[in-house]
């Protein structure tokens, strides 16, 4: 096996056994499917110069074969909730992380 063929099997481990299926639409193509991905909603304590905020940081992780032509704005149904894509950070190694907003 090479090493693409194992990184892949273990990607595929990995979403079978902690993804979860949403629904992705594609805006600019208005095409929607369903895919499997990894979601996480991480706190996260931001420092401002004279006080904190806390706040929760949506994400979610996608395999890029499943999501080809992610743009901001493309729209996420996880659980009934919609969140809208506001950043795209693909990690080069077939995964892309997703930030995430309600709005």
């Amino acid at each position: 096996m090479t090493l693409a063929e194992q990184i892949s099997a273990d990607r595929d481990t990995y979403f079978n056994d902690w993804g979860k299926t949403v629904s992705y639409t594609q805006t600019r193509r208005n095409e929607t499917s369903s895919i499997t991905a990894i979601f996480t909603n991480e706190f996260e304590l931001v420092d401002l110069v004279d006080h904190q905020v806390e706040t929760m940081t949506p994400e979610l992780i996608v395999k890029d074969e499943d999501a080809p032509y992610l743009e901001d704005g493309d729209k996420i149904v996880r659980n009934g909730v919609t969140y809208y894509v506001r950043g795209i950070r693909p990690d080069g190694y077939g995964l892309t992380t997703l930030m995430l907003s309600k709005d």
